[in-house]
């Protein structure tokens, strides 16, 4: 808040209230940028990320998955 403080003051010579630099923020950003291409932020929203691939294009499985699968075949299916 210090360094907004002292543009403010620098710039526009203007008192340092909260209140007052934020309606200063909103000068500055209203005159400096189109207000159409500002885009509001949004918080909490991620990109899922892709599963990594193996290069023959197999996705790849934990190992742990593949043993626990050879043992669930039980005798009676072997004979």
């Amino acid at each position: 808040m210090t360094a907004i403080r002292k543009l403010i003051k620098v710039k526009y010579g203007e008192k340092c209230d909260d209140e007052e630099i934020l309606k200063s923020l909103e000068r500055i950003i209203c005159e400096r940028f189109d207000p159409l291409t500002i885009k509001p932020y949004k918080p909490g929203r991620s990109e899922k990320k892709p599963k990594k691939v193996i290069s023959n294009g197999v996705p790849r499985t934990n190992s742990s998955e593949e043993v626990e699968k050879k043992v669930d075949i039980s005798p009676e299916e072997l004979n």
